[in-house]
């Protein structure tokens, strides 16, 4: 899946390699210099993004009274591009409905 900017130029790629029978892996190339590697259960919404090793997004699945299903987005503070980040979860969550 790619991700695009308002002019139509992609800024990054989201990449989905099966491992095994039932676990997938993705893996983001972003603006093909860097990678954000994706660990965790996407279908479970509890997940982490993660650059060189740094924990930058956590996704987590939580109950809440009286939204019964809902999850959270917390994006580190230090991420340097927070609108990608959201883009991206929102893309995984797209691609895990395939």
């Amino acid at each position: 899946m790619k991700i695009e900017d308002g002019n139509g130029d992609e800024i990054a790629k989201i990449k989905k390699r099966t491992i095994g029978v039932v676990r997938d892996n993705f893996v983001v190339k972003v603006r093909g210099d860097r990678d954000w590697q994706i660990h965790g259960a996407i279908l479970d919404h509890n997940f982490t993004v993660k650059e060189n090793g740094k924990t930058i997004v956590k996704v987590h699945k939580n109950w809440v009274t009286p939204i019964k299903d809902c999850y959270f987005i917390d994006i580190d503070e230090d991420c340097d591009d927070k609108a990608l980040a959201l883009m991206v979860v929102i893309g995984l969550e797209d691609m895990s409905e395939d």
